[in-house]
């Protein structure tokens, strides 16, 4: 009995140490109007998250799946949850970063894409679209800690 409780005690702390990946560089979110929906007075939209991070960052590979939600604008309730498998990720070595940067250093990030067709119902207030994640890559300079996740959303304005 005494053996289980040691084993217990050492699996809550190895799994207590920080188990996220300090690799997301940065992102964005973005949504496109498609055309009317299905139903009246509705809306089909593309949603779109990308996030970046550093070829070199030790640990795991982007997410395969990012967890939007929207919420119903100006009252901040929640209106869906959304798995969005990811897309596409892409290698992109940035070369030539402009003619102001005498030395350039070699900068590489994997970009995942993570797209999601919505149908939304006009609203007056309209929606705010929301990704959270822990953790940013170390050592930036305006953050105090890698731990600190980031936050990217889009606002879709309403129909008055």
């Amino acid at each position: 009995m005494k053996t289980h409780k040691l084993i217990l005690i050492l699996l809550l702390l190895v799994s207590s140490h920080e188990l996220f990946a300090r690799h997301i560089a940065g992102g964005e979110m973005r949504y496109e109007y498609l055309g009317p929906g299905t139903a009246a007075n509705s809306g089909i939209y593309k949603i779109v998250l990308r996030l970046y991070r550093q070829c070199s960052s030790p640990g795991p590979a982007l997410d395969k799946t990012a967890n939007i939600t929207i919420y119903q604008g100006g009252t901040g309730i929640l209106y869906k949850n959304l798995v969005v498998n990811q897309a596409q990720e892409v290698k992109q070595i940035l070369t030539t970063p402009g003619p102001c940067i005498v030395s350039p250093p070699d900068v590489c990030y994997d970009i995942g894409y993570y797209e999601a067709i919505e149908e939304l119902p006009f609203t007056g207030q309209g929606y705010t679209i929301a990704y959270q994640r822990c953790c940013r890559v170390d050592n930036l300079a305006n953050i105090f800690s890698s731990s600190s996740g980031a936050t990217y959303i889009a606002t879709i304005p309403g129909s008055a």
